[in-house]
């Protein structure tokens, strides 16, 4: 076998041998930080980051309403239509009122 086939064939080894065991530590360190007994201390000083135990809600913003005057012809009534986005359900709802 040549140098270079030796180098390569060591390489690819190193590099499953690497892979492996970067997938056992990270194993590991999903269960440490799946159980609730591990303290924020005990995180720290193995080098694993703290997460925060209860989830933050984030509210989102309410989008303004957007309201659009138009009328073709100044004979007619103008309608007013309002487009308000509805931010739970995240759909878009339209009125449109008629003013006489």
């Amino acid at each position: 076998m040549r140098a270079k086939d030796q180098q390569q064939a060591a390489t690819a080894a190193k590099n499953t041998a690497r892979n492996d065991l970067e997938k056992y530590i990270r194993m590991i360190s999903r269960i440490i930080q799946s159980n609730p007994d591990v303290t924020a201390g005990i995180l720290e000083s193995m080098g694993l980051p703290v997460r925060d135990k209860v989830r933050s809600i984030v509210n989102p913003e309410q989008p303004a309403d957007l309201v659009v005057h138009a009328s073709p012809d100044l004979d007619k009534p103008e309608p007013k239509r309002t487009h308000r986005k509805d931010a739970k359900s995240q759909s878009s709802k339209i009125q449109i009122q008629m003013f006489c």
